[in-house]
């Protein structure tokens, strides 16, 4: 059962030289905790004051977004340490039987995923064959529990690149702080609202956002991406 509903993602296991998505998309965890983390000077505010990526992600992001999902300050720091204490999961959802309704019901019905089975309630897999999104997120998730679309991790640069950092950055942003990407009842505002977004602006502005605010300082990141209409 668990295999069905957290289906890894493909890797390379013990072939040298070899890059599958799941290779990709650590690559680009650590690689973007690593900047998070990293101390240098990378702009500065009107004032002449330096900046590093750690202030300008809390600045950008998370000074906008608040609080996390138990209502304590998001910080890049408690960010860092959502990414880091504890391994992050990130699977196929191409082919999770995992209930995809539990995935957004606030964290309070994880132990109920039995019983949304019983009910005929729709897969992660059903929602990726009728969706077009790459990745949907456990909202809130402690540990992160990320489901991916494989064919849409980038493989450019080892999997360092901004379409994959800005792709975890946004999916961690949901399952920090339990909000979706919109308003969605109970939750009275979504990330994009946050943001200084409509609703009715396509989700892929909230990796947007994260790019213009952080990554495009963060020097020698590659720019490869996807395209955001």
């Amino acid at each position: 059962m668990q295999q069905q509903w957290f289906p890894p993602l493909e890797q390379c296991k013990s072939r040298p030289g070899c890059l599958e998505p799941y290779e990709a998309i650590n690559n680009a965890l650590n690689d973007l905790v690593n900047r998070l983390q990293d101390p240098k000077i990378v702009a500065h505010d009107q004032g002449g004051n330096p900046l590093t990526l750690a202030s300008l992600a809390q600045s950008g992001i998370f000074d906008k977004l608040g609080t996390d999902a138990n209502g304590n300050g998001l910080t890049t720091a408690s960010f860092i340490r959502y990414l880091t204490s504890t391994k992050p999961g990130f699977f196929d959802g191409t082919k999770s039987t995992y209930c995809f309704d539990v995935l957004l019901c606030g964290g309070k019905c994880y132990e109920n995923a039995v019983l949304n089975f019983l009910l005929n309630g729709d897969s992660v897999e059903k929602y990726f064959r009728e969706h077009s999104d790459t990745a949907v997120t456990g909202t809130p998730s402690h540990p992160l529990i990320t489901f991916v679309r494989p064919s849409s991790v980038l493989y450019n640069s080892a999997g360092k690149n901004r379409g994959n950092e800005s792709l975890i950055f946004h999916e961690a942003l949901h399952g920090i702080t339990g909000r979706y990407d919109r308003f969605t009842i109970p939750v009275p505002q979504g990330i994009l609202e946050k943001l200084g977004y409509s609703t009715n602006d396509p989700s892929c502005m909230i990796d947007v956002a994260i790019w213009d605010a952080v990554l495009s300082h963060s020097q020698g990141l590659d720019a490869t991406t996807s395209s955001c209409p």
